[in-house]
């Protein structure tokens, strides 16, 4: 769990440095497919908006949780995420 807290904390530092930088916030355009539960829960507990949508696919993470097929994120991010950002 402190690896999983420390990956959320350096991924805060990042979008805040993206902010900065005028970089697109999300991680979409990446090869890896969306996070894991421990890890997606604790970036939502420091606060990351599951409501963000990438510019290149303009998708949600609850969008990218559902094109992976991850049920368990699914489930976490719906009542988080209005439904037109789904």
């Amino acid at each position: 769990m402190a690896r999983q807290v420390s990956q959320a904390r350096q991924a805060t530092k990042a979008t805040h440095h993206r902010r900065r930088q005028n970089l697109p916030l999300s991680t979409a355009d990446h090869p890896a497919p969306t996070p894991t539960l421990a890890l997606a829960r604790s970036l939502l507990g420091l606060g990351a908006d599951p409501g963000i949508r990438d510019q290149r696919f303009d998708s949600t993470p609850l969008g990218w949780a559902r094109y992976f097929g991850q049920e368990e994120l699914v489930a976490l991010l719906e009542p988080l995420t209005a439904p037109e950002e789904a």
